[in-house]
């Protein structure tokens, strides 16, 4: 809610015409007391998700009051059917007043409660299903390069005997010194969002080579090689160079995967190429140009 203005939450009145627009929140109020595509017969859930600043949170204590009324500026009262709850998702209660407090019930999560392995079983099964270039019925299956690269990396993120790679990888990273302040929550967002990156360079090479899909040992070394691309930026990429050194030793120990011959980088000097999933430093991929010493300013 603290992304966007009081008006556009709630609602505005013209100074001039007394004209009113409707807010984000009153919308969708009324699209449910409008009752047009059955609204009355489902249950609905309101949520605001972020801090409960006075500001924008005290103009609802007549909502989260037993007569469920919200009074807008222009006079006109919207009540709150018996079928909608509201849900204010915070991190703390340290920008709270004792009016708002005292209205709601309070349910309160420990992180420690969800695991690493229920964190990861979840992402790997929202990635399966996620449609990720938005062109995808709610019938169609994910595409099938989508489907392998879950299914190659799987065994490197989950484990049922001991840890698994990334896991190990976490702890590696949670105990190491970082320029930024770390948590798991941010490490693993971060994670997630280079595997739907590697993701959608795995569709997109399949989109453009019909005829020649990746599959097979492409697939294999172009999968496992992102997930330690994505486990090195995302869990150390705010790491000191000596931990990020240390970090990629235990990757390339842990995973089996060796970097081409004759090299002495680390994950971190290459990248990896999807035409045909192996690695290419960082240098090579960058374009040479030949100044004359004289022509230089």
């Amino acid at each position: 809610p603290k992304a966007v203005s009081k008006d556009r939450l709630y609602g505005s009145l013209d100074g001039t015409t007394l004209e009113w627009t409707d807010g984000i929140f009153t919308s969708l109020l009324r699209r449910i007391t409008d009752n047009q595509k059955g609204e009355a017969d489902r249950r609905h859930w309101i949520v605001f998700d972020g801090d409960v600043d006075p500001n924008w949170v005290e103009n609802l204590n007549s909502v989260l009051d037993d007569n469920k009324l919200l009074t807008l500026p222009s006079g006109e009262r919207l009540a709150i059917p018996n079928n909608v709850r509201i849900v204010l998702e915070v991190d703390s209660l340290a920008h709270a007043t004792p009016a708002t407090v005292s209205r709601c019930g309070m349910v309160w999560f420990n992180e420690d409660n969800v695991s690493n392995d229920m964190y990861l079983e979840h992402m790997l099964g929202t990635l399966l299903r996620e449609d990720l270039v938005g062109d995808r019925t709610t019938e169609e299956s994910a595409p099938p390069a989508q489907i392998q690269f879950l299914n190659t990396i799987k065994p490197l993120v989950l484990s049922d005997r001991t840890s698994s790679l990334v896991v190990d990888a976490l702890d590696f990273a949670l105990q190491e010194k970082h320029i930024m302040e770390i948590s798991r929550n941010r490490l693993f967002q971060t994670f997630r969002s280079l595997l739907v990156q590697g993701l959608n360079h795995a569709i997109e090479y399949d989109e453009n080579h019909p005829d020649f899909p990746m599959s097979g040992e492409h697939m294999e070394k172009f999968a496992k090689r992102w997930l330690l691309h994505s486990l090195m930026w995302s869990f150390c990429g705010s790491a000191p160079w000596e931990v990020r050194n240390r970090f990629s030793d235990m990757l390339l120990r842990t995973s089996g995967v060796i970097l081409p011959s004759g090299s002495d980088g680390r994950v971190f000097d290459y990248r990896v190429r999807v035409e045909d999933g192996e690695y290419e430093a960082w240098s090579d991929s960058v374009p040479r140009m030949e100044i004359e010493s004289h022509r230089a300013a």
